[in-house]
């Protein structure tokens, strides 16, 4: 009970998890924005336990004509668990001016060399239109789909990684689509969601959500309109769910694609449950098309590029870059409409790709048969994918597929986009009785620096992971031995100077104290703090601050302390 109470003080403060050597990773950018991209930017993230100086360093780029650029970084010490921003000069917290257009609108890579010219980190974007120009910089598939950021939109979304400095050596596995969080964390809280949209006015945006174009709005589904500008949020009456009342509506009316993120922490369980309603196919010309996605453990493309899971609109539609999990719907002409759930991998599709999707079920759609509100689940959980068709929204009923799966790391979305001239027959994603679910990895985040004692600058680790279900486990290391280290736990706050308290140069401290604790050294000056997790779900994705002390005489100053840097973990699988 200690434990959960103490751990739900501190939770959903988001920060960011560990890397692996190398400690400098390309963790968030915008290549491309809706007009002269003027916002393009590169953010490096020190996911390492020590400062990097960045004299040396470079980013560089290349697409199938050669070299783009070399860019040399400025010669600046960037410390643990900092981000170092290269960008034009509109972007927020730029530390490193680039004109615009710098960035190319193709498939480039990114590349990230030391001072000995060894690439640390790469990545290829727009990898659909193939990745052989650059050999050895895709990580897996490269991130396999485009991207567009809108210009002066609360929502303007980037690429970033999943969580801070997560890399799995796969492009497609570790990027997302979300608000982008320039020189700050890309890591967010919150791991449950629900809403009927009964409270939310028709026509303003649902909570939850951010969507690249526009936002998920509330509509009266049995009613056409409101009219925003020139066209009808809601094209279409059709009837109130079996929840009753608004509905929430996934699309840009002004035509085309439109991809939207939930806002929660990604997981590595996910569930999505809710009423979609299903239409029969609006197309009545031939390559003409209406899709969507409802993913889970991924991430989509800005503008939702046409998926074909049924292969009939030709080689040309290859570059959608659904990744994760996902119901997909495929109107196609002649009233043709199928329902599909897809095993999307990384993010490849067509021959080009080397881990295509996998179809695993399909459902038709036609007037009478599967249409209308139904009930659509997905989840992951463990190794196993689960979808429910029909049935009631919360209720382990409905027709029940599953699959073993390799389960990602990603979240939730919802994709939609028309190829159609016969506007007023569409029926974008409608959905009511949204629920969603998350459970994040269990990882550890350092930052800033320590201060050192008679035997170094201590050091702050982790030697078990605070997972559901299990004890984590703080290490301390270059105390003085057979001693009493203090391990402090709180709350992560911006650094506090010491120095005014009488402590030696540098001191500063990384968390808001809620409790700590003595932990006895051996003979190495090692020791180590065990602390039990309740295997309780309401737990998942909350956070905790570690900072170690010690009392060291030998330390010329009235407060004479050494310290370790920070480290902050959250709580998962």
């Amino acid at each position: 009970m200690f434990f959960t109470a103490f751990v739900l003080a501190a939770a959903f403060v988001p920060q960011g998890p560990s890397g692996v050597a190398p400690s400098l990773v390309i963790n968030e950018f915008s290549y491309d924005d809706s007009s002269t991209d003027k916002f393009e930017f590169v953010e490096i993230h020190n996911a390492g336990k020590t400062a990097v100086d960045l004299t040396g360093w470079r980013l560089t780029s290349s697409d199938p004509s050669g070299p783009n650029f070399s860019l040399a970084l400025n010669s600046v010490m960037l410390e643990s668990g900092g981000y170092y921003v290269i960008g034009n000069a509109l972007v927020p917290n730029v530390n490193q001016v680039i004109a615009v257009n710098t960035l190319e609108n193709d498939n480039e890579s990114l590349a990230l060399l030391d001072p000995s010219s060894v690439v640390v980190d790469s990545l290829i974007y727009e990898a659909n239109k193939g990745i052989a120009f650059a050999p050895g910089l895709a990580e897996g598939e490269g991130i396999w789909d485009n991207h567009q950021m809108t210009d002066a939109s609360a929502n303007a979304l980037s690429l970033s990684r999943v969580v801070d400095g997560w890399d799995t050596g796969d492009n497609g596995l570790d990027f997302l689509h979300r608000p982008w969080t320039p020189g700050a964390s890309n890591n967010v809280g919150g791991n449950t969601y629900g809403d009927a949209y009964d409270s939310v006015a028709v026509g303003t945006a649902v909570p939850g959500w951010a969507g690249n174009f526009k936002n998920a709005r509330s509509i009266d589904p049995t009613v056409v309109g409101p009219l925003v500008g020139l066209n009808n949020l809601n094209p279409n009456a059709i009837p109130a769910s079996p929840q009753g009342g608004n509905a929430a509506i996934f699309w840009d009316e002004t035509g085309g694609g439109n991809y939207t993120a939930w806002l929660g922490s990604p997981g590595i369980e996910c569930s999505f449950d809710a009423w979609v309603y299903l239409a029969p196919s609006p197309v009545v010309v031939a390559a003409q098309t209406e899709t969507w996605s409802i993913g889970i453990n991924g991430t989509s493309n800005g503008v939702y590029n046409i998926p074909d899971p049924s292969g009939v609109l030709g080689a040309g539609f290859i570059a959608n870059g659904n990744v994760g999990f996902s119901w997909t719907y495929e109107a196609l002409n002649g009233g043709v409409a199928n329902l599909y759930l897809i095993d999307h991998n990384n993010g490849g599709w067509g021959v080009g790709a080397q881990n295509g999707p996998t179809i695993l079920a399909t459902i038709p759609i036609s007037t009478g048969t599967n249409d209308g509100w139904r009930r659509l689940m997905i989840s992951v959980s463990d190794t196993t994918l689960e979808a429910r068709f029909g049935g009631t929204v919360g209720n382990p009923d409905g027709t029940l597929y599953t699959q073993t799966i390799t389960p990602g790391y990603g979240s939730v979305y919802v994709g939609y986009r028309e190829l159609v001239t016969a506007n007023a027959t569409l029926r974008p994603v409608t959905l009511d009785d949204v629920r969603v679910e998350t459970c994040s990895r269990a990882w550890a985040h350092w930052y800033g620096h320590g201060v050192p004692g008679a035997f170094g600058i201590p050091s702050i680790d982790q030697g078990a992971i605070f997972a559901l279900g299990f004890a984590g486990q703080v290490d301390i290391g270059n105390m003085i031995p057979s001693n009493t280290g203090v391990v402090l736990i709180g709350l992560r706050t911006p650094p506090v100077s010491l120095v005014g308290a009488g402590a030696q140069p540098g001191s500063e401290l990384y968390l808001f104290i809620l409790d700590y604790v003595g932990v006895p050294t051996d003979p190495g000056g090692l020791g180590s703090l065990s602390m039990n997790v309740p295997n309780d779900r309401t737990l998942c994705g909350a956070e905790l601050a570690f900072q170690a002390l010690q009392i060291d005489l030998s330390i010329a100053a009235t407060l004479p302390i050494s310290l370790t840097q920070g480290m902050n973990v959250r709580i998962g699988l």
